[in-house]
């Protein structure tokens, strides 16, 4: 009898325990929306709690992509201690986990920020492969993550010179030259402009 009773009450906390909730987002914004082979832009690592209160978070983001990884950094987070300072592993995953006392809550909040180096033509994907919070609710009930992908299209540098000057080659010669007209006008006011105020 007692042994059904263990059991019964085994079964019952099993499935009474707490169910993490799925609020949690995180986004990236990169410094620049052209991005060139060797090129380095700043990314930002950004959270959107959806209106939880969390004290901590820890993530691990992988990296699919011939890019290099650099200027790991916290300047300007939300999060003030950090049990596992974000670091780069020999696998190209950044791993992190920080906190914050009192908890934190709200859209566009700055967790980390890095530096990325295309070397190659194509497409880079971060990936988040674990993302978790933990509400500030005494009971650190675990928040899961949304893991969306994000993606960074990578343009051959001589390309995209070469296009802006397709680009120029396609206006009609007759608005080139007056644009040259009008160029020429501006720098003709300048002068005069300069030449009365030093008179």
């Amino acid at each position: 009898m007692y042994k059904k009773l263990f059991l019964f009450l085994f079964l019952i906390g099993f499935l009474i325990k707490p169910i993490p909730s799925y609020a949690l987002n995180i986004f990236i914004e990169k410094s620049s929306n052209d991005v060139l082979v060797g090129e380095t832009i700043k990314l930002k690592v950004l959270l959107d709690t959806e209106g939880q209160n969390i004290n901590v978070l820890e993530g691990v983001f992988g990296f699919i992509g011939s890019a290099d990884i650099s200027n790991i950094n916290t300047a300007n987070s939300v999060f003030e201690l950090w049990p596992e300072e974000p670091n780069l592993s020999l696998e190209k995953e950044v791993s992190f986990t920080g906190g914050v006392a009192g908890g934190i809550s709200g859209s566009n909040l700055r967790v980390l920020n890095f530096d990325i180096t295309p070397t190659t033509i194509g497409e880079i994907t971060i990936e988040p492969k674990k993302l978790s919070g933990y509400l500030d609710d005494g009971l650190g009930t675990e928040v899961v993550g949304s893991r969306n992908k994000f993606t960074i299209q990578v343009l051959d540098s001589k390309k995209y010179t070469d296009s802006i000057k397709y680009k120029l080659s396609d206006i009609p010669f007759p608005y080139l030259i007056l644009l040259g007209i009008v160029l020429i006008s501006m720098a003709y006011y300048l002068f005069k402009k300069f030449l009365n105020k030093n008179k």
